[in-house]
């Protein structure tokens, strides 16, 4: 994963989803001990990190 942590958070991405999804997102979250947003952050910029390398030629 990349490391922002240390840029200021001015930037905001919503998204809609169905009840079941978001449920499914809060259970990841607390299993791994982490806010919904961080828990997504996470896996974003982690599978972000894998097409931008598998896409690099």
């Amino acid at each position: 994963m990349m490391h922002l942590e240390q840029e200021p958070k001015s930037e905001r991405i919503d998204i809609r989803t169905t009840p079941r999804v978001k449920r499914a997102l809060q259970d990841a979250a607390t299993v791994t001990s982490k806010t919904v947003s961080e828990c997504l952050l996470d896996s974003a910029l982690t599978r972000a990190a894998e097409v931008c390398i598998a896409n690099t030629i």
